[in-house]
Protein backbone atom coordinates (compact mmCIF):
# COMPACT_ATOMS: atom_id res chain seq x y z
CA UNK A 1 0.00 0.00 0.00
CA UNK A 2 1.31 3.35 -0.56
CA UNK A 3 0.31 6.77 0.95
CA UNK A 4 1.34 10.10 -1.11
CA UNK A 5 0.93 13.64 1.09
CA UNK A 6 2.87 16.69 -0.07
CA UNK A 7 5.04 18.58 2.02
CA UNK A 8 7.62 21.39 1.48
CA UNK A 9 9.18 22.02 -1.82
CA UNK A 10 11.81 19.53 -3.07
CA UNK A 11 11.27 17.69 0.85
CA UNK A 12 11.47 13.80 0.00
CA UNK A 13 10.69 11.64 3.28
CA UNK A 14 10.90 7.68 2.77
CA UNK A 15 10.55 5.76 6.13
CA UNK A 16 9.07 2.30 6.74
CA UNK A 17 5.90 1.87 8.69
CA UNK A 18 5.10 -1.52 9.92
CA UNK A 19 4.74 -3.03 6.80
CA UNK A 20 3.51 0.36 4.49
CA UNK A 21 5.60 2.80 2.75
CA UNK A 22 5.19 6.38 3.34
CA UNK A 23 6.32 8.77 0.59
CA UNK A 24 6.12 12.35 0.93
CA UNK A 25 6.79 14.53 -1.12
CA UNK A 26 5.82 18.44 -2.18
CA UNK A 27 4.59 20.16 -4.99
CA UNK A 28 2.08 17.43 -6.51
CA UNK A 29 0.54 14.14 -6.24
CA UNK A 30 1.70 11.05 -8.92
CA UNK A 31 -0.61 9.12 -10.02
CA UNK A 32 0.39 5.47 -9.44
CA UNK A 33 -0.51 2.74 -12.31
CA UNK A 34 -1.61 -0.40 -10.94
CA UNK A 35 0.73 -3.30 -11.86
CA UNK A 36 0.72 -4.56 -15.52
CA UNK A 37 -1.64 -1.61 -16.71
CA UNK A 38 -0.17 -1.07 -20.03
CA UNK A 39 -1.18 2.25 -22.55
CA UNK A 40 -4.58 2.44 -23.68
CA UNK A 41 -5.93 0.77 -26.94
CA UNK A 42 -5.75 3.05 -29.63
CA UNK A 43 -8.96 3.71 -31.64
CA UNK A 44 -9.76 2.25 -34.91
CA UNK A 45 -12.26 4.48 -37.41
CA UNK A 46 -14.43 1.29 -37.12
CA UNK A 47 -15.02 0.91 -33.43
CA UNK A 48 -17.91 2.19 -32.25
CA UNK A 49 -18.28 5.68 -31.40
CA UNK A 50 -21.35 7.39 -29.28
CA UNK A 51 -22.24 11.02 -30.97
CA UNK A 52 -24.51 13.67 -29.64
CA UNK A 53 -25.64 16.25 -32.44
CA UNK A 54 -27.58 19.12 -30.44
CA UNK A 55 -29.44 21.14 -32.48
CA UNK A 56 -32.83 22.52 -32.31
CA UNK A 57 -33.50 21.19 -36.28
CA UNK A 58 -34.59 17.65 -36.20
CA UNK A 59 -34.14 17.20 -39.98
CA UNK A 60 -30.06 17.98 -39.20
CA UNK A 61 -30.12 15.05 -37.27
CA UNK A 62 -31.33 13.21 -39.12
CA UNK A 63 -29.48 14.05 -41.95
CA UNK A 64 -25.86 13.51 -39.40
CA UNK A 65 -27.71 10.19 -38.68
CA UNK A 66 -28.43 8.89 -42.23
CA UNK A 67 -24.82 10.56 -43.20
CA UNK A 68 -22.88 8.09 -41.14
CA UNK A 69 -24.96 5.15 -41.20
CA UNK A 70 -22.15 3.17 -42.74
CA UNK A 71 -20.22 3.30 -39.92
CA UNK A 72 -20.68 1.60 -36.54
CA UNK A 73 -21.44 5.04 -34.69
CA UNK A 74 -24.51 6.33 -32.50
CA UNK A 75 -26.10 9.09 -33.29
CA UNK A 76 -28.19 10.68 -30.14
CA UNK A 77 -30.28 14.01 -30.83
CA UNK A 78 -31.13 16.68 -28.31
CA UNK A 79 -32.57 19.90 -28.52
CA UNK A 80 -31.96 21.73 -25.50
CA UNK A 81 -29.44 22.57 -22.63
CA UNK A 82 -31.19 20.64 -19.64
CA UNK A 83 -31.96 17.35 -21.91
CA UNK A 84 -28.09 17.95 -23.24
CA UNK A 85 -26.89 18.15 -19.81
CA UNK A 86 -28.55 15.60 -18.04
CA UNK A 87 -27.99 13.05 -21.16
CA UNK A 88 -23.96 13.64 -20.71
CA UNK A 89 -24.39 13.13 -17.17
CA UNK A 90 -25.80 9.92 -17.35
CA UNK A 91 -23.34 8.33 -20.82
CA UNK A 92 -20.43 10.60 -22.04
CA UNK A 93 -20.57 11.09 -25.56
CA UNK A 94 -17.10 10.90 -27.22
CA UNK A 95 -18.39 13.85 -29.61
CA UNK A 96 -20.46 16.75 -29.54
CA UNK A 97 -21.88 18.35 -32.13
CA UNK A 98 -23.38 21.52 -31.04
CA UNK A 99 -25.52 24.16 -32.85
CA UNK A 100 -24.12 27.89 -32.45
CA UNK A 101 -27.46 28.97 -33.67
CA UNK A 102 -29.99 27.39 -30.62
CA UNK A 103 -32.06 30.24 -29.09
CA UNK A 104 -31.47 32.78 -26.69
CA UNK A 105 -27.68 31.93 -27.24
CA UNK A 106 -27.97 28.69 -25.78
CA UNK A 107 -25.00 27.11 -28.07
CA UNK A 108 -22.51 29.08 -26.55
CA UNK A 109 -23.88 28.94 -22.77
CA UNK A 110 -23.68 25.45 -23.13
CA UNK A 111 -20.68 25.31 -24.56
CA UNK A 112 -19.31 26.94 -21.27
CA UNK A 113 -21.65 24.35 -19.18
CA UNK A 114 -19.74 21.35 -20.91
CA UNK A 115 -16.25 22.53 -20.18
CA UNK A 116 -16.88 23.44 -16.95
CA UNK A 117 -18.55 19.67 -16.22
CA UNK A 118 -15.60 16.97 -15.10
CA UNK A 119 -17.33 14.11 -17.17
CA UNK A 120 -17.46 16.57 -20.41
CA UNK A 121 -14.69 19.16 -19.89
CA UNK A 122 -12.53 17.03 -22.64
CA UNK A 123 -14.98 15.85 -24.79
CA UNK A 124 -14.23 17.32 -28.01
CA UNK A 125 -17.24 19.79 -28.98
CA UNK A 126 -17.60 20.96 -33.14
CA UNK A 127 -19.62 23.96 -33.42
CA UNK A 128 -22.08 23.70 -36.43
CA UNK A 129 -23.95 26.57 -38.84
CA UNK A 130 -24.28 27.63 -41.92
CA UNK A 131 -21.21 28.95 -43.82
CA UNK A 132 -22.11 32.21 -43.82
CA UNK A 133 -22.21 32.68 -40.53
CA UNK A 134 -18.78 34.39 -39.75
CA UNK A 135 -19.47 35.68 -36.93
CA UNK A 136 -20.49 33.02 -35.00
CA UNK A 137 -17.64 30.86 -36.43
CA UNK A 138 -15.07 33.66 -35.25
CA UNK A 139 -16.80 33.83 -32.02
CA UNK A 140 -17.00 29.84 -31.77
CA UNK A 141 -13.36 29.52 -32.51
CA UNK A 142 -12.22 32.33 -29.69
CA UNK A 143 -14.24 30.23 -27.20
CA UNK A 144 -12.24 27.15 -27.93
CA UNK A 145 -14.66 24.77 -29.81
CA UNK A 146 -12.31 22.06 -31.51
CA UNK A 147 -13.56 22.67 -34.88
CA UNK A 148 -16.38 23.93 -37.24
CA UNK A 149 -19.03 22.08 -39.60
CA UNK A 150 -20.61 23.78 -41.98
CA UNK A 151 -24.15 23.54 -43.10
CA UNK A 152 -25.01 22.07 -45.82
CA UNK A 153 -22.75 19.03 -43.52
CA UNK A 154 -20.46 17.58 -45.92
CA UNK A 155 -20.26 13.92 -44.28
CA UNK A 156 -17.44 12.52 -45.69
CA UNK A 157 -15.67 15.91 -44.10
CA UNK A 158 -16.93 15.11 -40.85
CA UNK A 159 -16.01 11.55 -41.04
CA UNK A 160 -12.55 13.56 -41.03
CA UNK A 161 -12.49 15.96 -38.36
CA UNK A 162 -14.00 13.13 -36.24
CA UNK A 163 -11.01 10.83 -36.72
CA UNK A 164 -8.74 13.86 -36.57
CA UNK A 165 -10.13 15.21 -32.73
CA UNK A 166 -10.15 11.29 -31.31
CA UNK A 167 -6.92 10.60 -33.35
CA UNK A 168 -9.01 7.56 -34.70
CA UNK A 169 -6.84 4.88 -36.32
CA UNK A 170 -7.97 4.85 -40.68
CA UNK A 171 -4.79 3.21 -42.00
CA UNK A 172 -6.14 -0.37 -42.38
CA UNK A 173 -8.79 1.49 -44.87
CA UNK A 174 -5.80 2.41 -47.35
CA UNK A 175 -2.93 0.22 -46.55
CA UNK A 176 -2.36 -3.51 -46.23
CA UNK A 177 0.33 -5.95 -46.88
CA UNK A 178 -0.19 -8.32 -49.21
CA UNK A 179 1.75 -11.13 -50.90
CA UNK A 180 4.86 -9.72 -49.71
CA UNK A 181 4.63 -5.89 -50.81
CA UNK A 182 2.97 -2.74 -49.44
CA UNK A 183 -0.72 -2.06 -50.91
CA UNK A 184 -1.82 1.42 -51.09
CA UNK A 185 -4.99 1.20 -51.82
CA UNK A 186 -7.44 4.87 -52.50
CA UNK A 187 -11.26 4.47 -52.48
CA UNK A 188 -13.26 6.25 -55.93
CA UNK A 189 -14.31 9.29 -53.27
CA UNK A 190 -10.74 10.37 -53.26
CA UNK A 191 -10.52 14.05 -52.68
CA UNK A 192 -8.62 16.12 -50.04
CA UNK A 193 -9.76 15.20 -46.82
CA UNK A 194 -8.46 11.15 -47.86
CA UNK A 195 -5.42 12.60 -48.98
CA UNK A 196 -4.83 14.29 -46.14
CA UNK A 197 -5.68 11.08 -44.21
CA UNK A 198 -3.32 8.97 -46.48
CA UNK A 199 -1.02 11.08 -45.90
CA UNK A 200 -1.06 11.20 -41.82
CA UNK A 201 -0.43 7.86 -42.35
CA UNK A 202 2.37 7.34 -45.13
CA UNK A 203 5.40 7.80 -43.36
CA UNK A 204 4.96 5.45 -40.35
CA UNK A 205 3.34 2.58 -42.66
CA UNK A 206 6.37 3.00 -45.05
CA UNK A 207 8.60 2.87 -42.18
CA UNK A 208 6.60 -0.30 -40.93
CA UNK A 209 7.16 -1.96 -44.12
CA UNK A 210 10.37 -1.77 -44.03
CA UNK A 211 10.80 -2.67 -40.62
CA UNK A 212 8.98 -6.13 -41.45
CA UNK A 213 11.26 -6.87 -44.11
CA UNK A 214 9.15 -5.22 -47.44
CA UNK A 215 11.13 -3.81 -50.11
CA UNK A 216 8.01 -3.30 -52.53
CA UNK A 217 4.84 -0.38 -52.59
CA UNK A 218 2.23 -0.72 -55.12
CA UNK A 219 0.00 1.96 -55.08
CA UNK A 220 -3.75 1.31 -56.84
CA UNK A 221 -5.20 4.16 -58.32
CA UNK A 222 -8.22 2.11 -60.31
CA UNK A 223 -11.12 3.66 -58.55
CA UNK A 224 -9.99 6.99 -58.73
CA UNK A 225 -11.83 8.89 -61.60
CA UNK A 226 -9.84 11.49 -62.01
CA UNK A 227 -6.14 12.81 -61.81
CA UNK A 228 -6.57 15.42 -59.72
CA UNK A 229 -4.05 17.56 -58.22
CA UNK A 230 -4.59 15.93 -54.74
CA UNK A 231 -3.81 12.94 -56.46
CA UNK A 232 -0.86 13.94 -58.35
CA UNK A 233 0.53 15.26 -55.14
CA UNK A 234 0.02 12.30 -53.02
CA UNK A 235 1.99 10.08 -55.89
CA UNK A 236 4.72 12.50 -55.80
CA UNK A 237 5.26 11.70 -52.15
CA UNK A 238 4.96 8.59 -51.74
CA UNK A 239 7.53 8.42 -54.89
CA UNK A 240 9.58 10.40 -52.91
CA UNK A 241 9.79 8.23 -49.77
CA UNK A 242 10.04 5.17 -51.44
CA UNK A 243 12.94 6.72 -52.96
CA UNK A 244 13.95 7.67 -49.31
CA UNK A 245 13.73 4.12 -48.00
CA UNK A 246 14.93 2.27 -50.83
CA UNK A 247 11.33 0.67 -51.75
CA UNK A 248 10.59 0.35 -55.22
CA UNK A 249 7.28 0.85 -56.46
CA UNK A 250 4.72 0.71 -59.23
CA UNK A 251 0.91 1.97 -59.78
CA UNK A 252 -1.89 0.85 -60.78
CA UNK A 253 -4.67 2.84 -62.57
CA UNK A 254 -8.09 3.66 -64.99
CA UNK A 255 -7.53 4.48 -68.57
CA UNK A 256 -8.75 8.14 -67.67
CA UNK A 257 -6.00 8.58 -64.99
CA UNK A 258 -3.46 7.14 -67.08
CA UNK A 259 -4.10 9.22 -69.59
CA UNK A 260 -4.99 12.17 -67.71
CA UNK A 261 -1.57 11.85 -66.15
CA UNK A 262 0.20 12.13 -69.82
CA UNK A 263 -1.49 15.72 -69.67
CA UNK A 264 1.42 16.82 -66.58
CA UNK A 265 5.02 17.30 -66.87
CA UNK A 266 5.11 15.97 -63.44
CA UNK A 267 3.34 12.84 -64.16
CA UNK A 268 3.90 12.18 -67.45
CA UNK A 269 6.29 10.04 -67.31
CA UNK A 270 4.41 7.25 -65.05
CA UNK A 271 4.42 4.03 -65.65
CA UNK A 272 0.72 2.33 -65.04
CA UNK A 273 -0.23 -1.02 -64.72
CA UNK A 274 -3.53 -2.67 -65.33
CA UNK A 275 -3.61 -5.21 -62.84
CA UNK A 276 -2.52 -6.11 -59.29
CA UNK A 277 -0.22 -9.20 -60.72
CA UNK A 278 1.05 -7.04 -63.31
CA UNK A 279 2.52 -4.94 -60.96
CA UNK A 280 3.93 -7.31 -58.41
CA UNK A 281 5.31 -9.00 -62.04
CA UNK A 282 7.04 -5.60 -62.73
CA UNK A 283 8.36 -5.17 -59.31
CA UNK A 284 10.13 -8.69 -59.29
Amino acid sequence: MLRIAKLGVRDYLIKPFKEELVIERVGRVIDLKPKGQGPAKVKRFDDPLNILVVDDKPAIVEQIRNGLKDTPWTISGKSQSGETIDFCNQAVPDIILLSLTLPENQGFNLFTLLRGNPKTKSVPIFGMCVKTAADEQAKAQQIGFNTIVTKPIDLEDLKSKVSRALNLDTSYKYFQQRDGVLLLNLPANFGPSVANEVTLHLRPQLSDAVDAGLDKVIMDFSAVKTADISLIKLGLEVMGLCGELSLKNRIIGSEAVTRECKNYEETKDWRFMSSFQEAVAALN
